[in-house]
């Protein structure tokens, strides 16, 4: 009856259910920024408009506790963050690369990978898309946006 719907309705939100309009994450866009990280010098430039081929004309990065409404206002259209599986917490990032009021790839990053240097979502285009890498002395390694 209305107890076993509404044991149901609370089973699912706990658990979340997968955004079907969401694309399936861009693993290989995420391990060729990380390779690109790790083998930069301190002081090295990533422009992800080479490294990442695919069409895009944006890229977002979307910081731990971005809502859903916030990605949907710095991308112009509707992004589903909370079910890209980023925790709720400040482990990673997400970053995604956008293409009109389209996804051309998404992808999680955890600061364990590349600690990207952002305190709030951003959005970048294309042609100012540069990542500054920085080893400090313990060998840890960072990226922030080329202003």
């Amino acid at each position: 009856g209305v107890r076993r719907a509404a044991q149901a309705l609370l089973v699912a939100a706990l658990v979340g259910c997968a955004d079907p309009s969401l694309p399936r994450e861009s693993v290989e866009l995420r391990d060729e920024l990380v390779r690109a990280g790790q083998f930069a010098r301190s002081g090295t430039t990533i422009d992800l408009a080479v490294l990442f081929d695919a069409d895009w004309d944006r890229v977002a990065i979307l910081t731990p506790y971005t809502t859903d409404d916030e990605a949907r206002r710095i991308l112009g259209f509707d992004f589903a963050v909370t079910s890209t599986g980023m925790p709720a917490n400040e482990e990673g990032v997400v970053l995604v690369l956008a293409n009109g009021e389209a996804v051309a790839g998404w992808f999680y990053l955890t600061y364990a990978s590349l600690y990207v240097a952002a305190n709030q979502p951003v959005v970048i285009r294309r042609e100012e898309a540069r990542l500054r890498v920085t080893v400090d002395d313990a060998g840890n390694r960072s990226v922030d946006r080329v202003r």
